[in-house]
């Protein structure tokens, strides 16, 4: 019991400096950027994020799924069939928006920076890691 309420009260802070933190932050960034610099922010960060999606799409909940029901000699195929199936719709997704970067958008080169942040989501494996908790009992607590 003492462990959940602790989670719960780690968890409460988390969502806390995450409600407060751009309250914080935002007047400032803005009034030292510029509104037309903040809208260019914006919309360079909004492709990849939708790009994001697209790499992980299904992913969190069909390979947490195969993983967990799968047999423990059988992870290690299981795992790399599906980071492969990840890594070539990321890779496809990535030459996609790098070739529309290059012919038909504006601020290429802030564009171009997104490219690691995409690259990062090819390489995110979360849902074989909770799948796996999940399914071998493993736990982790804060003390």
């Amino acid at each position: 019991m003492r462990k959940t309420f602790t989670n719960i009260i780690y968890n409460g802070l988390y969502q806390l400096v995450i409600l407060i933190l751009p309250i914080i932050t935002v007047p400032y960034v803005s009034v030292h950027l510029g509104k037309e610099a903040i809208g260019v922010n914006a919309y360079v960060n909004a492709i990849p994020v939708f790009l994001s999606v697209i790499i992980l799409f299904g992913m969190n909940q069909f390979g947490a799924r195969t993983i967990a029901q799968a047999k423990k000699d059988e992870l290690p195929a299981k795992l790399g069939q599906l980071w492969l199936i990840q890594l070539v719709v990321g890779l496809i997704t990535i030459g996609l928006f790098v070739v529309a970067v290059f012919t038909s958008l504006p601020y290429k080169g802030y564009f171009l920076l997104e490219v690691p942040f995409l690259l990062g989501y090819i390489l995110d494996v979360s849902w074989f890691l909770s799948a796996w908790v999940k399914s071998s009992g493993w736990s982790c607590e804060i003390r």
